[in-house]
């Protein structure tokens, strides 16, 4: 059985996590188009590069103390490609967490097993406003009407705004693409009647 050449396969894994690496960073940056990308990548910091040489440097150095009979090259390329293959993975699992929220309780996976239970919610934070309690009733009313309801969270969060993108997605596929046009235009409605009977009754 032909032994794995490490010192050609793990530079070559490295590689591969790199590029996904960036490919995520290129996702999760919600660039609108490779242009934006390159110039974010001018405008980043330069001390930002110089990790790079830094784990480069890294490898020659852990692999330079003959610990095994292999050659000089051999150790540092094994050495190097460990180097990054680990910092393509940290780096690969923060944005993967941060991407689904996933170390927050309202996350992705939680808006999907919430929707799977029939529990289609809207999670909002900041202080809300009602000019009259009919004017509450009737929003709350036509929301629950769309099928789903709104809670107030206290404050905002990535993975807030992650469940509540998976929920209007739902929402989309069950209404329509275009029923937050016809939704707004009730909200609209409501405030006009409340506003309407506020100057009725300032009168």
């Amino acid at each position: 059985m032909k032994r794995i050449n490490w010192s050609i396969w793990l530079p070559m894994l490295a590689i591969i996590l790199l590029t996904i690496e960036v490919l995520m960073e290129f996702v999760i940056s919600d660039q609108a188009s490779w242009s934006r990308f390159l110039s974010s990548i001018k405008e980043t910091n330069p001390n930002g590069w110089l990790i790079i040489p830094a784990m480069i440097i890294s490898g020659i150095i852990i692999g330079a103390p003959r610990i095994s009979k292999h050659k000089f090259g051999r150790r540092v390329s094994v050495a190097t490609g460990l180097i990054f293959i680990g910092f393509s993975l940290f780096f690969i699992t923060r944005m993967t967490l941060f991407y689904y929220g996933l170390n927050e309780s309202l996350n992705y996976f939680t808006a999907k097993e919430d929707i799977k239970n029939g529990k289609i919610r809207f999670y909002t934070y900041g202080q809300m406003h009602y000019s009259s309690d009919k004017e509450y009733y009737a929003i709350d009313s036509l929301e629950k009407s769309y099928g789903y309801e709104v809670i107030d969270a206290g404050g905002g969060t990535p993975g807030l705004e992650i469940y509540n993108d998976v929920v209007e997605d739902y929402l989309t596929k069950i209404h329509g693409k275009n029923w937050r046009d016809g939704f707004n235009r009730k909200i609209d409605s409501i405030y006009k009647s409340s506003n309407s009977s506020q100057r009725k009754i300032d009168n």
